[in-house]
Parts: C-alpha cells; sequence; structure tokens
C-alpha cells in the first residue's frame, strides 16, 4: 500500500508475483542524457558506448604542446620565437661573404629585439658547429648558432619622435584655414544692372553696356539681390554711382525667409561705406538679403556694389 496525500487514503501498488514494486524505468533513467535534467540518470547502456568511445575523450594540450601545433619555439628566457624556414641564399648577402660560400642548406630566421626595445635584429642560424657562439636550443637539443653578421633594423620606436624629418607640428585651424585660401578678407561685387525697379513695368531705368544703371525718372526705388556664403561676418559695405546719386542712401538689409518684416544691417550716403554691421553673420538658412536705395532721381546712376566679408 502507498498513502495518497492528496486523498488522505491508503492505495495498492502494483507489484510483480515476488511483491515486488513495478516502476516505468523511463521515469527515473533516459538512455541519452539530456542537458539540465536532474530528476534522470543516463542507462548502464549509454555509459557503456560512452565510456567505449575513443574520439569522445582526449588528453588536455600542455602548454607546450599548445605552442608546437601553431609552430611557436621558446628561446632560454622562455620568449615566443616565430621562426620561418626558407633558403639562405633568398637572404641579402652582401654584408658575409659566408653566405656566399656556404652550401644551399635550409637556415632559420628569428627576429628578436634588443633589450632597450628600440633595434630589431634579424638573426640567420646554421645547426651544428663551433665557430660561432651558441644563441638557443631550438629543436631537439639541436643548437643553433648565429652567423658572424646580423642585420639590424632601427624599429624607430623610442627615437622616431626625435627625428625632425619625420614630423612636423600639427596645423592649427588659423593654418588650415590658410591653406586652403579662407583666411584674409573677401569680396562679393556686383554692377548696376544688378539693381532692379520697385515697379519694373512702370519705372523708367536704363541698363547700359558698360554695366551701369540710369534712371530715367524721378521717385525711383531700387532693390539688388545679395548672395554670400553661409558663415560670412560682413565688415565693409559700399554703393557706388554718379555724384549726383550721392544725394540719395543705400541700405543693406535681411528678411527672415519665413516672414515679410526686413532688419537694417548697414546703411549711408551711395559713395559712402558703412562698416558697423549689424548682425554681420550670414546666416542663409534663416534670412535672404539684399541692398535697397532711396527713391532716386532722372539721371542718378548706380555703378555697382562691393561688400567685404572674411570666412
Amino acid at each position: 500500500m502507498g498513502w495518497d496525500a492528496d486523498a488522505q487514503v491508503w492505495r495498492k501498488l502494483v507489484c510483480n508475483a515476488a511483491g515486488k514494486l513495478i516502476i516505468d524505468p523511463s521515469e527515473i533513467l533516459e538512455d541519452s542524457p539530456t542537458n539540465n535534467e536532474v530528476g534522470k540518470a543516463p542507462t548502464s547502456n549509454w555509459a557503456f558506448d560512452h565510456n567505449a568511445n575513443a574520439s569522445a575523450h582526449h588528453t588536455r594540450y600542455t602548454d607546450t604542446e599548445s605552442r608546437a601545433a601553431i609552430g611557436n619555439l621558446l628561446d632560454s628566457t622562455g620568449k615566443v620565437l616565430k621562426t620561418i624556414n626558407f633558403n639562405y641564399q633568398e637572404l641579402i648577402y652582401a654584408r658575409n661573404t659566408k653566405y656566399q660560400s656556404a652550401s644551399a642548406s635550409t637556415r632559420i630566421v628569428v627576429l628578436q629585439p634588443v633589450t632597450n626595445q628600440t633595434v630589431l635584429q634579424i638573426y640567420a642560424y646554421q645547426p651544428g658547429g663551433s665557430t660561432y657562439a651558441a644563441f638557443v636550443d631550438v629543436h631537439n637539443g639541436t643548437v643553433y648558432e648565429r652567423l658572424a653578421t646580423e642585420v639590424i633594423v632601427d624599429s624607430k620606436i623610442l627615437t622616431h619622435k626625435n627625428i625632425a624629418d619625420a614630423h612636423h607640428a600639427r596645423y592649427t585651424d588659423a593654418e588650415a584655414v590658410a591653406a586652403v585660401g579662407y583666411n584674409g578678407t573677401k569680396y562679393w561685387s556686383c554692377r548696376g544692372i544688378n539693381f532692379h525697379a520697385e515697379y519694373p513695368a512702370s519705372s523708367v531705368i536704363q541698363l547700359t553696356a558698360n554695366g551701369n544703371l540710369i534712371v530715367g525718372a524721378d521717385g525711383v526705388q531700387l532693390f539688388a539681390h545679395v548672395a554670400l556664403p553661409h558663415g560670412a561676418t560682413i565688415t565693409n559695405v559700399i554703393v557706388t554711382g554718379n555724384a549726383a546719386a550721392s544725394a540719395e542712401s543705400w541700405y543693406l538689409e535681411r528678411c527672415l525667409l519665413s516672414g515679410v518684416s526686413p532688419g537694417l544691417m548697414a546703411s549711408a550716403a551711395i559713395n559712402t561705406a558703412d562698416s558697423t554691421i549689424t548682425s554681420p553673420v550670414v546666416d542663409n538658412s534663416t534670412y535672404a538679403y539684399y541692398l535697397v536705395t532711396d527713391t532716386m532721381d532722372t539721371s542718378d546712376e548706380i555703378y555697382g556694389a562691393i561688400i567685404e566679408y572674411t570666412l
């Protein structure tokens, strides 16, 4: 009998003729182990097969075996040396006649930095012999000896910074601007024919072959669009004309692209410059810029306009 804790009663259990409890082995055993399964164990069948499977196990690599697998060797101090096998005649042998007379056998080249880490030494080795001092035991007890000549390559790791020809001072912002020609004063200009009358259908104006604009009646106001680089700083403005036009004034204005109210930036009499600029930095993302004159009289002439600016 077994106690049913939920129903609070005793229940008969299934047994064989000998009175042994009959259970389902798959509830506590599985033929192939499942990851993260803590309620079951592998069967003896699986354990036997796994133990007999030679490819399922191997001896862990030692550090030496790991280095040997990728072709690395250790010198006498325990440092890793990377070796390259090649025919020694491929070396530049002009500095050592022994390279010319030796037999064409394989040599080993080792790159090894010296103590101060500023010089890279390239060594060529040959097995056996006693002509030169032994350098390192690299394989199965065979001593490889350094040839008489060593090629020294200065890596400049520490000395490079002291070579004047290898460096120059970093450009400052001002030098970079100067190098591409953005420094100094720039100019925007136009001839009188760039100006237009306020009432083009009725105002009398004459555009001459030399680019001047001549007013043919009284009360004519003129306008000219100005196009300057975004970010430019306006430093000086002048509108030029004949002597008669000097009685009138010019105005540099800007107007919001989203509105109709202009703002005065500079003004003076025609033929007179103004270098006192209000809001001198050009912002083409928000404003448009233009020149405007007072009402001009008959025979007044506009020669042109000049705007100085910097970037």
